[in-house]
């Protein structure tokens, strides 16, 4: 029914030590809508893993964004927000969107062009969960992350803190 996955991940810097987002294509569908396909370009995946996990708890539309984009182009920079138990990303402005709207036990995607696919909350739920773990996996796999400065290192491990605490809370939730 749900088809959400990320393909060819990669690091877009030669110094993958310092490079602290995860890009790749992305694979993503409900039954016969396709939102997002492989050929739609290279996406910055770990931002991506973390809007999604927000949406696990809260709706995501253009009067309530988790995010600018679900799908970000880029993440330039991250930061440590004191008012808040949640990182800031900044990247371009381009990207994917669309609206992840919580309707009692139900998701609804609604896309730009007014599509719509209706999901189970626990189904949407494992596949956001699976999404994410694959791009933790990822991180796992690669060269220890050293940010060039402390507004980097403070940042990064401000988005590591909020994935964490963002996955744990769904895994204690549902199970995933």
């Amino acid at each position: 029914m749900i088809t959400l996955k990320v393909h060819n991940l990669n690091w877009i810097t030669e110094d993958e030590a310092i490079d602290l987002c995860a890009h790749g294509s992305v694979e993503f569908s409900i039954g016969d809508l396709n939102i997002v396909s492989p050929d739609d370009g290279n996406w910055c995946v770990s931002a991506a893993a973390l809007y999604l996990l927000r949406t696990l708890s809260e709706s995501h539309t253009s009067e309530s964004p988790v995010s600018e984009h679900i799908f970000p182009c880029c993440g330039h920079s991250m930061y440590w927000d004191e008012n808040s138990e949640d990182c800031i990303v900044f990247g371009c402005p381009n990207g994917i969107n669309f609206d992840v709207i919580h309707e009692a036990e139900h998701i609804l995607i609604k896309t730009k062009n007014e599509q719509e696919a209706t999901i189970p909350f626990p189904i949407w739920t494992a596949s956001v969960c699976a999404f994410s773990d694959q791009i933790s996996d990822f991180y796992e796999r690669s060269l220890l992350k050293k940010p060039f400065d402390e507004e980097n290192r403070k940042g990064f491990e401000a988005f590591q803190k909020e994935w964490t605490r963002r996955r744990s809370q769904a895994k204690h939730n549902n199970g995933n």
